[in-house]
């Protein structure tokens, strides 16, 4: 039974993981913890919520002083994604690879974007 330690830094608002690719082998851990004070949000794929034991909500907030540990249940390929965030996502979407590695993916945080306010005056509807 081997164990693999990732660790996350999140730098200028995206995560670094210390390593991308994790092997899936039954009966061995995984723990993630994140390492600049900073907390992040894991997006397990439903595939890997499948395989982990305990089976991880969605998302799984992971404090700046904590650390999580699963343990896989299988060594079968399959689509084992892991996405990272700095923020929450709504509705993530994960890739469809299958492969006997978990990939460890990262999500940038969404750019800002603006909003008009509805009903607002402007120079060129004054009414």
């Amino acid at each position: 039974m081997a164990s693999t330690e990732i660790t996350f830094n999140l730098e200028d608002g995206t995560v670094a993981p210390s390593d991308p690719t994790i092997s899936v082998v039954s009966n061995d851990t995984v723990s993630f913890a994140v390492i600049d004070g900073r907390p992040a949000f894991l997006y397990f794929s439903p595939a890997t919520v499948a395989i982990l034991s305990p089976k991880p909500s969605i998302p799984f907030p992971l404090a700046p002083s904590a650390k999580a540990q699963f343990t896989f249940q299988t060594s079968d390929p399959g689509a084992y994604t892991l996405l990272v965030s700095p923020e929450q996502i709504f509705e993530p979407v994960f890739p469809e690879s299958i492969g006997s590695d978990l990939k460890v993916e990262i999500v940038p945080p969404p750019a800002a974007t603006f909003f008009p306010v509805v009903g607002s005056r402007t120079r060129d509807n004054q009414g």
